[in-house]
């Protein structure tokens, strides 16, 4: 089979061809094999604007953020969290190792996945007693320490954790949204599929911050059968883990395998007093790393 066209070529033959069928029989191919392939190039919206089709009004349930590194042969992408700034035990010294390591290195980003803030609260299992500083200044701190990364739009988006929902569910607004308007980073309130082009290749990865303790990762593979990605990202647990499997996936009538990695984020928060209590073992702190491959598809993750 012919090489399928790509970009501009791709978008002149949709424009003369009105529906993939029809362009599907110019160029010899199953309507279905054409449909996967502008799916994987992230076109679709590209072909239906070229074709003058109309937008089809649908509930944003999950929604979806591209981010372009198209630029780059390889990018490194952390997913990290839990920093929990404002908590007596939050790792102040670590958390800026790690910003500095990141603002001195190119072809990587960050994606937050949640409890950015303590967010200790009247009421919640968080003691304000031991409380570092108010909400309002934690929110203003993490703002300016990610300034540098967001002003050179490495930050490719952040979603609330539980932390957070506490400030929203009391008070309507959401701190982490704050931060995002204030820094221009991609707001996501519960989870989204962020769809990252490196080189000419293409990835899928799905984030929430997640729930549950030490069964997250078992929890997080099961995300399989809510929505098909290439890795699946989940914070809360505190501690770094990773599961890399397959999965068999239909395609143009065909049944091939299909590669994922399951991993949770780390923490920079330290030992805390509930955590001893309860009998918790000491979480992997830090940030996983993400190989994202732009020469073929090809990705894999550090601990």
């Amino acid at each position: 089979m012919a090489e399928l066209p790509r970009n501009g070529t791709l978008l002149e033959l949709a424009e003369k061809y009105q529906t993939n069928q029809a362009l599907a029989d110019h160029l010899g191919v199953p309507r279905t094999t054409l449909r996967d392939h502008i799916y994987r190039l992230g076109m679709q919206e590209a072909v239906n604007a070229v074709r003058r089709l109309p937008e089809v009004a649908q509930p944003d349930e999950i929604p979806v953020v591209r981010r372009d590194y198209s630029h780059q042969e390889k990018h490194y992408l952390y997913p990290l969290g839990d920093l929990h700034v404002g908590a007596k035990m939050h790792n102040e010294k670590m958390w800026s190792q790690w910003l500095a390591y990141l603002e001195d290195r190119e072809e990587t980003s960050l994606l937050l996945t949640g409890d950015l803030l303590n967010s200790a609260i009247v009421g919640s299992k968080s003691d304000v007693y031991e409380e570092l500083m108010t909400v309002g200044d934690a929110k203003r701190l993490v703002r300016k320490q990610l300034s540098v990364l967001a002003k050179e739009r490495r930050i490719d988006g952040a979603v609330p954790g539980n932390h957070e929902d506490r400030i929203t569910r009391a008070t309507g607004d959401c701190p982490i949204r704050d931060i995002c308007d204030e820094l221009s980073v991609p707001y996501i309130r519960a989870a989204a599929l962020l769809i990252y082009t490196v080189g000419d290749q293409q990835y899928e990865v799905f984030l929430r911050h997640g729930t549950g303790s030490g069964q997250a990762l078992t929890a997080l593979t099961r995300t399989q059968q809510v929505i098909r990605a290439d890795v699946y990202i989940h914070g809360h647990i505190h501690n770094q883990a990773a599961r890399v499997g397959d999965m068999f996936e239909a395609n143009a009538g065909r049944v091939s395998r299909r590669k994922f990695i399951a991993l949770t984020s780390g923490s920079f928060l330290a030992y805390e007093n509930y955590a001893a209590v309860r009998g918790y073992a000491p979480g992997h702190m830090g940030s996983p790393r993400i190989f994202l491959s732009g020469r073929r598809h090809d990705f894999h993750v550090s601990l």
